[in-house]
């Protein structure tokens, strides 16, 4: 194995908790914008006008469906 190497599990749980962080920061963003807002709505932040508005919310919320995404490639990879 290369000496850079990282095993796929080690960077699943890597990539875990990276999203993990960032969803505390989209609840705490959103929060701050949409007192009281749910999961779901974070989740989908078109349908809230307030967090849609807010470029800050959606650039966070980007970083999370990037992190995401990359979590699901990962695990897309047999595991040799």
């Amino acid at each position: 194995m290369d000496a850079a190497a990282v095993p796929l599990p080690d960077l699943e749980a890597l990539l875990d908790e990276l999203i993990t962080q960032q969803e505390s920061k989209l609840r705490r963003l959103g929060e701050r914008i949409v007192p009281g807002i749910t999961l779901d709505d974070l989740l989908a932040p078109d349908d809230v006008p307030a967090l849609a508005a807010d470029r800050d919310f959606m650039y966070e919320s980007g970083v999370l469906a990037g992190l995401l995404s990359a979590r699901t490639a990962i695990r897309a990879l047999p595991y040799v």
